[in-house]
């Protein structure tokens, strides 16, 4: 299992949950939003979603879409 530092922590808490929060209320985002693609101000928030599997992407819609956190938990307290 992958671990991160108080770096990651901080990003999570920052901006990777606010962005978390805004794919799932919004139904997912697109994977050509500015703001999540390299050089864009959400990029690195949005690379730790990924890596912490809690956005999946869709090739039907083209987006990213949140997935359940009571089944992504544990990848998320155990790790941070």
């Amino acid at each position: 299992m992958e671990t991160y530092g108080p770096e990651e922590r901080a990003l999570f808490e920052e901006a990777a949950t606010e962005l978390y929060e805004e794919i799932v209320a919004k139904g997912g985002i697109s994977t050509r939003d500015p703001r999540i693609t390299e050089g864009g101000e959400l990029h690195q928030a949005f690379e730790l979603l990924q890596r912490l599997n809690l956005i999946n992407k869709d090739p039907e819609t083209d987006s990213w879409l949140g997935l359940d956190t009571a089944t992504v938990q544990s990848r998320v307290v155990a790790p941070l």
